[in-house]
């Protein structure tokens, strides 16, 4: 979405770039992190931020930069995490319940909401507390260390993160307001259409009905992820960091 946005001809001529495709296009607007990762040829969209903060003093003297702004979305924590949960169990070699436990079921999900069997393989998860699976967003922005239980201290030290410099934050419940301020901010027409992006493959399962026990645990465990997305959304009234979805 940043490339598409961002990066696409001035004359409104923008193709949907897919991945395959990142480490070949040059943004004439910007020098994006997918561009630099190319250069460098290492990933940093899923890192905590001291790494991320790290990772920027070497661009900065790698490169002519004068600003930087950093572009994130955010999504309601308890969403995430079924999401994060479904695509487990597409993988069948990253996390599974018991042999006796259905993989798409109440049971097996709220085994993985309580760290059971987990082994932490998931690509981007370093963390040994299954409290920051939960709540990615808050230990990732908060910069949490792996050992550590995601608290409510965290939870204000991922707020005052993204009230400090400069940010584009998003939120994955309106996309579209998202990428319009990307495009704008790329020096294109405001008027032009947007063309639609490639999506994923839908995983999250249809069919389960998650029981009161499940939701209740659910909303326990992810409630520092859920607590920063409602203090966002309501930010986004006041504050031009934050795209507002309204």
């Amino acid at each position: 979405m940043i490339l598409t946005e961002l990066c696409g001809d001035s004359d409104g001529h923008v193709k949907a770039y897919d991945w395959d495709r990142h480490c070949k296009i040059s943004c004439e607007h910007a020098m994006v992190d997918t561009e630099i990762s190319c250069i460098q040829g290492k990933r940093w969209e899923h890192a905590k931020w001291n790494r991320i903060s790290e990772f920027v003093i070497d661009v900065k003297k790698s490169f002519p930069i004068r600003k930087v702004v950093y572009i994130t979305t955010l999504r309601r924590g308890s969403k995430r995490v079924v999401s994060h949960w479904a695509q487990e169990m597409q993988q069948l070699k990253i996390w599974q319940p018991p042999p006796n436990v259905p993989r798409v079921s109440n049971e097996s999900f709220l085994l993985y909401l309580l760290g059971a069997n987990w082994t932490n393989k998931w690509p981007g998860v370093e963390a040994n507390s299954v409290s920051q699976r939960n709540n990615f967003q808050v230990a990732s922005l908060a910069s949490v260390p792996d050992d550590m239980e995601v608290t409510s201290e965290h939870l204000e030290e991922a707020k005052e993160r993204l009230k400090t410099g400069s940010w584009i934050i998003g939120f994955t419940d309106c996309l579209d307001r998202l990428r319009h301020r990307l495009w704008t901010l790329g020096n294109h027409d405001s008027t032009l259409a947007l063309e639609a992006l490639p999506h994923l493959q839908h995983r999250t399962p249809s069919a389960i009905q998650f029981n009161e026990t499940v939701m209740d645990e659910l909303e326990k465990q992810c409630r520092f992820d859920n607590e920063l997305y409602a203090w966002a959304w309501e930010q986004s009234t006041k504050d031009q960091r934050f795209v507002s979805c309204t």
